[in-house]
This record gives structure tokens, C-alpha cells and sequence, in this order.
């Protein structure tokens, strides 16, 4: 496969963050200091984005795990991890649970 694995999603994301104005037509409630960092985050996603989608169909690009990174904070891997650990915990014990109490019977 060549690309597209997900409809080339990157290229959508960058053109939104070019449309953005950093000041709107229609609302005064706008931080133009914020949406320019919006901005720059969606640049960052959209980068991550494709090298997810070259990387799963088949293109490559060595970049992703970098890219990837420079959008989360620092521990959101390690987050993330904990967070998963904890629901196979909650899975398991409830496992447990249900076997004792099946033992009982």
C-alpha cells in the first residue's frame, strides 16, 4: 500500500491551523496569543499524524516516535502506561473476584 492508510488526515489538520486567524470575525473573546499557540500544536500534530499514516501503510518514516513526543507532555507515555495498568488491574480483580466466589458456591 502507498499511503492514505488514513485519507491523508495529516494534510486536513495542517490546512485548518493555516486557516485559523489569530483574530475572529465574530467573537471579541478570542486570545490571539493562544490561538497562535494552537496553531503551532495542530503544525505538530499533523506532523505526527503523517508519520503514523506513512508508517502504517508501509512508506516509512523514522520520525514518528519524535514527532509523536514533541506533542505530549513530557509524561504522557508513562501516563498513559499507568493508566492502562490499572484498568487490566481493575479487570483482573474483578476476575478474581467472581472466581473465589465461584469457589464458594
Amino acid at each position: 500500500m502507498s499511503g492514505g492508510s488514513y485519507d491523508y488526515l495529516y494534510s486536513k489538520i495542517e490546512c485548518m491551523a493555516d486557516e485559523i486567524p489569530l483574530h475572529s470575525p465574530c467573537d471579541d473573546y478570542v486570545q490571539p496569543s493562544l490561538r497562535a499557540a494552537f496553531k503551532k500544536h495542530l503544525y505538530l500534530v499533523a506532523a505526527a499524524c503523517r508519520s503514523i499514516e506513512w508508517n502504517d501503510s508501509c512508506d516509512g518514516d523514522y520520525r514518528e516516535i519524535e514527532r509523536i513526543e514533541a506533542c505530549l507532555p513530557k509524561d504522557a507515555e508513562i501516563q498513559a502506561a499507568i493508566e492502562c495498568a490499572m484498568e487490566v488491574r481493575d479487570e483482573l480483580s474483578a476476575i478474581i473476584d467472581k472466581a473465589i466466589k465461584g469457589e464458594k458456591k
